[in-house]
């Protein structure tokens, strides 16, 4: 039979017969291998690595929350604990506290009539006070207010921070006066000294020596006669 399709035409229907060869075997590929390896199996190993990831972050924000719930109750225990200690210390030490703050207030009021003898528990009370805390030896100026301080409702009150405040400007006078009327003792004690070495070396010297001593004293003693007539 003779040829009666011409070049071109031949070309078009090769052209026509390649492109259905190639859907046909795409549709196959895509129908049965793909569908089943990349469509079906690999989509829904997919979906359940997703979710087995999503299950891990979900308990390990629910063992995270339990564990910083752990650590708070831990820490309240704590606090109760420590509250309870600090009363129970408290409750013990209260009455010393009072007993102390009794000595040092009448220690203040008898200073006069003791001669300045009660100085020396003043001192004792302060130098307590560095070694043992506040829980026994109140500092200068709370014996006065401690029961006032105690009534107003506590450091927390605003009566409370007055009496906090007015407490403060009576121990600045107290370590004032403590420190001027320390001082003083001091003197007198140096002084007291050497009176005693002077009637020591008095007694132990010579008739013109002793003379001598009185005449020298006796100038060292003129400009303040002289200061006052």
């Amino acid at each position: 039979m003779p040829n009666t399709l011409s070049e071109s035409e031949q070309n078009i229907m090769a052209g026509q017969m390649r492109r259905e060869k190639r859907e046909k075997e795409g549709g196959s590929y895509g129908g049965g291998y793909g569908k089943e390896m990349y469509g079906g199996g690999y989509g829904n190993s997919y979906s359940k690595d997703k979710d087995d990831k999503n299950n891990g972050e979900s308990k390990n924000d629910e063992q995270s929350q339990s564990l910083r719930q752990r650590v708070m109750q831990a820490r309240r225990a704590l606090n109760i604990k420590k509250r309870l200690k600090e009363k129970a210390a408290k409750k013990i030490t209260a009455p010393i506290r009072k007993g102390t703050n009794w000595l040092l207030k009448l220690s203040w009021l008898n200073l006069i009539d003791s001669v300045g003898l009660t100085l020396i528990w003043i001192n004792i009370h302060v130098g307590l006070n560095k070694i043992f805390g506040d829980k026994l030896f109140v500092k200068l100026g709370g014996e006065w207010l401690e029961e006032v301080k105690a009534g107003a409702g506590g450091e927390g009150a605003p009566a409370g921070e007055a009496v906090e405040q007015g407490e403060k400007m009576i121990r600045w006078v107290e370590i004032f006066v403590l420190l001027f009327l320390d001082v003083l003792v001091i003197f007198i004690i140096l002084g007291v000294l050497y009176l005693l070495a002077l009637m020591a070396q008095f007694i132990s010297a010579s008739t013109w020596e002793k003379v001598k001593m009185l005449w020298a004293h006796i100038d060292m003693l003129e400009p303040v006669y002289d200061l006052f007539h």
